[in-house]
């Protein structure tokens, strides 16, 4: 049986389990999804014992997925936080060392590029950004902080590889509507953060290691010093295994993206794009064991907002046809 436990809010209930219970009341996710999240509200607020602060990095494959309703829970629980939507660099590296930056849409972010220095290098103790003053003096501001980001797609491999990443999808559960004017958890946790003693080096599975050991270490000490361990390292445990299998609907897409560009066109059949996709060679999903048919494809796609539409292909019969201008954005996105 898991040892993930997520119960209702209660004050007289452990410190983890109460943030637990307030994200399963509020958001669809799986339960060691919750865990991380709620062990990296905690870490916030003790980060600077550590050298480095794990990015929490909040994904959806399309809109309206509740990962806005994450950033507004975490504002009532985080260490000083800041809420930013498209922020300059500017004011991101002045508020990075001194705040805990939540920011909400970053796939529309206009300067992602020149911003991923900043959010990098957030993420070890003495990381900094300089700019030159007036009088051409060298400032060196500093931004190790907590950093959570929320968005449709992929972001950069070095901020991917820097985060406990929440993957969530649209859902039809009946959840609860979060009120900030219910929340008292941020003093609570403060106060625990004030007397709470933390092992700077806890004990890590052999496999954990490199940049994973360094985003897991500060939440399993976490985890151990509110006499939940188990909760912890089952929780590690469950996002190492998604790290280290595909995800069968990104996969979809960019093999659909090999096949457009080993068969040299814009448009492909129904028939044609299974039939390649069976046969694709450099894959890493195999097609045949997940017994895909065109109903399964059209599915999938679905969620990611891409149909096929009834075209006369070389002049012949009206048939169902995949049009690669549909994939544009998602293949930028994913592939």
């Amino acid at each position: 049986m898991s040892n993930i436990a997520i119960i209702s809010l209660r004050r007289d209930t452990n410190i983890l389990e109460q943030i637990c219970g307030v994200f399963a009341r509020h958001i669809d996710a799986k339960p060691h999804h919750i865990v991380g999240i709620s062990l990296w509200a905690l870490h916030t607020h003790i980060y600077r014992q550590y050298d480095k602060s794990p990015r929490l990095t909040i994904l959806s494959p399309v809109p309206n997925c509740g990962k806005s309703t994450v950033l507004k829970i975490l504002r009532s629980m985080v260490w000083n936080p800041e809420n930013l939507i498209d922020p300059t660099i500017a004011s991101t590296f002045r508020l990075a060392g001194n705040h805990t930056l939540l920011l909400d849409e970053v796939d529309n972010m206009t300067i992602m590029k020149s911003m991923k220095a900043i959010l990098n290098n957030g993420h070890e103790i003495g990381g900094f950004v300089p700019r030159t003053g007036k009088d051409g003096e060298v400032i060196k501001y500093p931004v190790y902080g907590p950093l959570a980001l929320a968005g449709i797609g992929r972001l950069p491999v070095t901020l991917m590889s820097r985060s406990i990443i929440i993957p969530m999808h649209r859902s039809n559960a009946q959840m609860e509507i979060f009120d900030q004017k219910d929340a008292f958890y941020y003093a609570e946790i403060a106060r625990w953060a004030d007397r709470v003693t933390l092992d700077p080096n806890p004990r890590l599975p052999a496999q954990i290691k490199g940049r994973d050991a360094d985003k897991w270490r500060p939440l399993i000490a976490i985890g151990n010093a509110v006499d939940r361990s188990m909760i912890a390292y089952e929780a590690m445990s469950e996002f190492y295994k998604e790290k280290n299998v595909p995800d069968i609907k990104e996969s979809l897409l960019r093999d659909i993206h090999e096949v457009f560009m080993d068969a040299n066109t814009n448009i492909l059949t129904t028939e044609m794009l299974l039939g390649s996709l069976l046969k694709l060679e450099y894959s890493e999903v195999d097609w045949s064991e997940h017994q895909l048919t065109k109903t399964k494809i059209a599915r999938i796609l679905r969620e990611f907002q891409i149909e096929n539409r009834v075209y006369r292909y070389q002049g012949g019969t009206a048939t169902r046809c995949w049009f690669a201008v549909d994939f544009e954005e998602m293949w930028q996105r994913y592939a």
